[in-house]
């Protein structure tokens, strides 16, 4: 059944809108579910989230336009499970069937029903709570096999129903050892005259009409080769006699959620709510590890009965945002009985404009790999020596051990223990939310803390743009060829290949690029050409990570390519912004940066203006302490660091041993690890020249923007960071290279 946003009579306030990005004078239509009748709705400006007794405080700013006011509203609910949809046209009752489909079940026996394949009043093959494998006909049981497929297991299971002699039969074979061979029959109930009843694949039922399904009983598992024959065919025959319908649940060549009818019939199917695929099936041997190459390998599709594309609510208000609204950080602010939601949305520029010099590039597609992330609930993370610090949930936090229908992150695996690889805005992102505070850090982290950014550049009257990755990834190069300066957020951790193209292209042409952040450009993502709301990513075997992609299983369904880290894909971050990902940890006090020799090299002076000789660089923050906090970045010329590069100051020597090496960088393993004896465990601040007088600084730190909030962003940190943004704006080439005597120095 559908879920309820409400528990135990909770009452519930929550919305998202249908798209992250517009630009002045577009619309936004806001979903929203409310206990409430009514809820009232206005736009704000967000300028800082931030409710630290030490930080600059939640600011917001009112705005006025159309859309905002009280709005009648409901409690939605949230269909989660994924499923197929196919047609069947004409009167099966009559002459019976046979079925033929391949399964691999991941939670069989644990005390819920999953469907197989079914036909809604004519047949059902169901995995029952208890692990038997059932076939109901016209809505009653049939035949019954106690022991089901085992789990993980390829099983084959063929299912007749004869209407002459109202017999019906199963049979289920499994080659794996030790082999299974079962067979079961039974009388049958003859069905309803039956006309345009589709067939469902991984569900029994549909809760809701045929334009706006949910999924009854989904299966958790993959499916391979449903076949359906009209009327009673025997083994022998089934390989020679073509099928009434054929479903190639892999193939997903036309469109991301048609399932092809093989068969010549063209009754080809839908997908809801964005199971996997193609993923590797009964026939699938490992010698090939790309579906393109091996189609019958990569028949199957993988559901899951928590997976979650799109709430589908009605729209509650629609936005038209004013044609002069300038660019920034905008929330739909949503008020009902005591009770209050901000959904962000960013304003870019108008199309094809910029406003100003310099832009703050929002890491969407992070925010939404991270979007609603529930690891503060995994077992692994209470476990001795991960963390030296508190657990100390957020309210977003709590309020998603209530609502498990709005999903998970990419952090998080299903319920039956295998990754979420896609993520989808189309639903309440709680931990998006402008005063999240991070439960490992207990600070702004992602959004948040990026909302720092934009306090900082109004408290220095330095006017900028807003553009979020999702515009980058639309509109490329092209999109940040106006900007000379060009600012990531704090963590900018999952890129597209698009994106990574653009970038370079830009910083090529002499952009200029403030990598504000840490353990930036380091997954390869995908942004689902045909659902621009969802984000994929495949873990691969290397990287932090806290699931790894099934064998087989590691390229993207969205753009075919494969996933895994940028560095094993020949495109390190170390190459393109001077650092890459080195360490991450967290404890109870992150250090400041001790400055190198490289401070006092002339090229670097602008850097240092106002910064005493000697003097460490962030030896306070927000986020644990220190501006060299949460996931940090070093420089490293085996990973491609540029040799000519500038490192101004470092973290090393100032770690716990809470802070550790990454697994990738760590080919055996040994005793010296953490912060306190790896000289790798580090933060490294760097300035490095590009092509045609553009140049990137680097930071190396994800805490680095709570550290320039300190004191009213006089710090520093904050100087620094202002030194750079100002010697960047000006338009004087940057004398950042090298002479060749000092290169070969």
């Amino acid at each position: 059944m559908r879920n309820s946003l409400s528990l135990n009579g909770t009452p519930t306030l929550a919305g998202y809108a249908d798209r992250l990005t517009a630009a002045p004078g577009e619309v936004l239509d806001l979903h929203v579910s409310c206990t409430e009748d009514t809820v009232e709705v206005d736009v704000v400006r967000l300028i800082c989230g931030d409710t630290h007794p030490d930080g600059p405080g939640a600011k917001t700013e009112p705005v006025v336009g159309p859309g905002a006011g009280h709005h009648a509203a409901t409690l939605q609910p949230v269909s989660r499970g994924s499923f197929g949809v196919a047609g069947l046209a004409g009167d099966w009752a009559d002459g019976g069937f046979t079925l033929e489909v391949w399964v691999w079940p991941t939670t069989p026996g644990r005390g819920r029903r999953q469907g197989i394949v079914a036909r809604p009043g004519h047949f059902a093959l169901v995995l029952e709570a208890d692990g038997a494998l059932t076939l109901q006909v016209g809505g009653q049981p049939s035949a019954r096999i106690q022991n089901g497929p085992r789990e993980r297991r390829w099983a084959r299971v063929r299912a007749r129903y004869d209407a002459a002699t109202a017999r019906a039969s199963l049979a289920l074979d499994a080659a794996a050892w030790p082999p299974q061979r079962e067979r079961a029959d039974g009388e049958a109930v003859r069905p309803a005259v039956l006309a345009d009843v589709p067939v469902l694949l991984a569900a029994t039922g549909l809760d809701g009409d045929f334009a706006d399904p949910a999924g009854t009983d989904t299966l958790d598992g993959k499916l391979d080769g449903p076949r359906l024959w009209r009327g009673v065919v025997c083994d022998e025959e089934l390989e020679r006699m073509p099928p009434s319908a054929a479903w190639a649940l892999g193939d997903d060549s036309l469109g991301a959620d048609v399932v092809p009818d093989r068969s010549g019939a063209a009754q080809h199917g839908t997908l809801v709510n964005l199971p996997s695929r193609p993923a590797t099936g009964h026939a699938w041997n490992g010698a090939e590890q790309h579906p393109a190459r091996d189609p019958a390998g990569y028949g199957a599709c993988h559901f899951h009965a928590d997976d979650l594309e799109d709430c589908r609510w009605s729209v509650t208000a629609t936005l038209r945002l004013p044609e002069a609204l300038p660019s920034g950080v905008y929330g739909a602010r949503l008020r009902a009985a005591g009770m209050e939601d901000i959904v962000p949305f960013f304003v870019r520029p108008p199309r094809g404009v910029a406003t100003a010099d310099v832009a703050i590039l929002f890491p969407t597609v992070s925010y939404g790999a991270y979007a609603n992330e529930r690891m503060q609930d995994r077992p692994f993370v209470h476990e001795p020596g991960v963390l030296g610090r508190e657990i100390l949930p957020d309210d977003g936090d709590l309020a998603l051990r209530e609502h498990p229908e709005f999903g998970a992150s990419l952090y998080d695996s299903h319920a039956d223990g295998s990754g979420v690889c896609f993520s989808s805005f189309r639903r309440p992102v709680l931990n998006m939310r402008p005063g999240h505070r991070n439960w490992q850090t207990h600070a702004p982290r992602a959004l948040s803390a990026d909302l720092y950014l934009v306090d900082w550049l109004r408290t220095e009257g330095t006017p900028f743009d807003t553009l979020c990755d999702h515009d980058l990834h639309a509109e490329g190069d092209e999109l940040l060829a106006p900007y000379r300066v060009l600012i990531t957020g704090c963590h900018p951790e999952y890129w597209t290949a698009t994106m990574l193209d653009a970038l370079e292209a830009w910083l090529d042409g002499g952009g200029r690029l403030m990598y504000l952040g840490g353990n930036g450009f380091y997954w390869v993502t995908s942004i689902d050409p045909a659902r621009p709301h969802v984000v994929e990513v495949r873990r691969g075997v290397c990287g932090i990570r806290t699931w790894e992609s099934a064998p087989g299983e590691h390229h993207h369904t969205s753009t075919g390519e494969l996933g895994g880290l940028w560095r094993n894909r020949g495109r390190s971050p170390n190459a393109l912004v001077g650092i890459g990902f080195a360490a991450q940890g967290f404890d109870g006090q992150a250090p400041g940066y001790h400055q190198l020799p490289d401070a006092a090299d002339p090229r670097a002076a602008f850097a240092m203006e106002g910064i005493d000789p000697g003097e460490e660089i962030g030896a306070f923050g927000l986020s644990m302490g220190g501006a060299a906090s949460d996931e940090i970045d070093r420089h490293d010329i085996r990973y491609g660091s540029p040799p000519e590069a500038l490192v101004i100051a470092t973290s090393q020597g100032g770690h716990s041993d809470y802070v550790l090496l990454v697994c990738e960088d760590m080919p055996v393993t040994h005793l010296r690890l953490g912060g306190t004896t790896c000289e790798e465990v580090r933060a490294d601040i760097v300035l490095m020249p590009t092509a045609r007088g553009g140049a990137v600084f680097s930071t190396g730190s994800i805490g680095w923007t709570a550290a320039m909030a300190v004191a009213g962003y006089d710090n520093n940190v904050a100087r620094m960071t202002g030194n750079v943004l100002r010697r960047f704006l000006d338009p004087e080439p940057l004398d950042l290279v090298p002479t060749p005597k000092e290169h070969a120095a």
